[in-house]
């Protein structure tokens, strides 16, 4: 079953990278309509916003999110049988989550080529990547679940078994590939990682609530959260783009939020995020540059003392 998981993963994700163009277009024109949508109906609901709040939910969440995907990234690379350094990890979480914005499956493809760029075979590399993205989704539906449980139970609790399925599924796919203690150490270590993750998108989420004026509570930010797994699940849309909004605004009436709400803080929360991932990927690119050119000197100097 756990490689029919992985088959079916890497084929959706060929197909998605095929029609790119297309998707990317009817991703984008999803996008700016529920845009217009929103900023029409947000106006007419007299709120008032802290817009200034985006500021710290996207440098402090992306900060924070860099790491805990550098140390996503490592224990891919762990199921895989590599070791990646820190430089390489940090490096694959900026450049994925960049690509991301792009009009294909970009963090999937980054850490795949980054893993296969290692020496890792092309199905260690599939099974780390399949692996890690299973235990995100099901830490996180497990939260969602715990959270929700109390105030219905009858949508909290099959959340949680869907959460459980899933880390056993991920649980099955490490085994495959590592030894007893070797899966006792990674999977204690990513679950924790994947808890930390969800807890900082709940606490971004909360700041863009406060940011659009909505009055954040724990509740009003499973929407989004949820949002972010369902889009990122299709593993089709690149980063999810609009449909993740559209599901959003639509999650949000259940937590007695306007539509028009939840479309505004996913695109503001998005907008936001993009725009730092941005500069850290124009800082990251600048850093790379700066080292080739210390790099290249250095080796011609070798060369010559060489030659000499």
């Amino acid at each position: 079953m756990t490689s029919r998981i992985e088959h079916a993963a890497v084929g959706l994700r060929s197909w998605s990278r095929r029609h790119a163009g297309p998707l990317a277009a009817v991703a984008f024109a999803l996008f700016v309509g529920l845009c217009v949508v929103a900023a029409h109906e947000y106006s007419s609901l007299h709120l008032h916003p802290d817009l200034w709040l985006l500021a710290p939910a996207a440098i402090g969440g992306t900060a924070v999110m860099v790491v805990l995907n550098a140390l996503e990234y490592a224990s891919a690379a762990a199921i895989a049988h590599h070791r990646p350094s820190p430089r390489e990890a940090v490096t694959v979480s900026v450049a994925g989550s960049t690509a991301n914005l792009l009009p294909l499956p970009g963090a999937f493809l980054v850490r795949n080529y980054a893993l296969l760029s290692a020496g890792v075979t092309f199905e260690g590399a599939m099974g780390g990547t399949v692996a890690t993205s299973l235990a995100w989704l099901g830490i996180t539906a497990l939260v969602v679940g715990a959270i929700a449980a109390p105030v219905d139970l009858a949508l909290g609790i099959p959340v949680v078994i869907v959460g459980l399925l899933l880390c056993a599924i991920f649980v099955l796919l490490v085994r495959r590939r590592l030894d007893a203690r070797a899966t006792r150490h990674l999977v204690a270590a990513l679950f924790a990682v994947e808890l930390v993750t969800v807890g900082v998108e709940i606490g971004r989420y909360w700041l863009v609530l406060a940011a659009v004026g909505a009055h954040p509570t724990l509740i009003r930010t499973l929407p989004f959260v949820s949002a972010n797994v369902v889009a990122a699940a299709s593993i089709v849309f690149p980063g999810g783009l609009g449909v993740r909004e559209a599901l959003a605004g639509g999650f949000s009436t259940a937590a007695n939020l306007p539509a028009a709400v939840g479309f505004a803080v996913s695109a503001a929360d998005r907008v936001s995020v993009t725009l730092v991932y941005a500069v850290l990927a124009a800082l990251l690119a600048l850093e790379r540059r700066a080292r080739r050119v210390v790099t290249v000197p250095a080796r011609v100097r070798i060369q010559e003392g060489q030659s000499a």
